[in-house]
């Protein structure tokens, strides 16, 4: 699989419970995020409330349409076992979104994502 993967349920903090996260438990969690990182709320000269923003309104439009989810399914599970084969974590490293999350706009200017 691509090292470009990202896992949506990580954005939502739903990647313990990926099978079994209701469309309620994301469409809550998705509300909660853009309440905190919306960029209006998040007014920063780094971008980060934008790049959350877009990470956030992608996860979502995949997780809430139920075709789309059951193909991003098929491709995390065949993403997770070639982790689990590799050792690695990937994009979203174990709790590294939640780190992001947690230090806001300490990110580096110059990078191109919020993680």
């Amino acid at each position: 699989m691509s090292g470009d993967f990202k896992d949506y349920y990580e954005v939502f903090g739903l990647a313990h419970a990926w099978n079994t996260a209701s469309a309620e438990e994301i469409r809550s969690n998705y509300k909660d995020l853009m309440r905190e990182f919306h960029p209006d709320k998040r007014r920063t000269n780094t971008g980060f409330g934008q790049d959350m923003t877009q990470v956030i309104n992608e996860a979502y439009a995949v997780l809430r349409d139920a075709d789309a989810r059951a193909k991003y399914d098929a491709e995390w599970r065949v993403h997770k076992a070639a982790q689990k084969k590799q050792g690695g974590n990937g994009m979203f490293k174990e709790g590294r979104f939640k780190d992001a999350v947690a230090t806001g706009c300490s990110r580096k200017a110059d990078s191109r994502t919020p993680w």
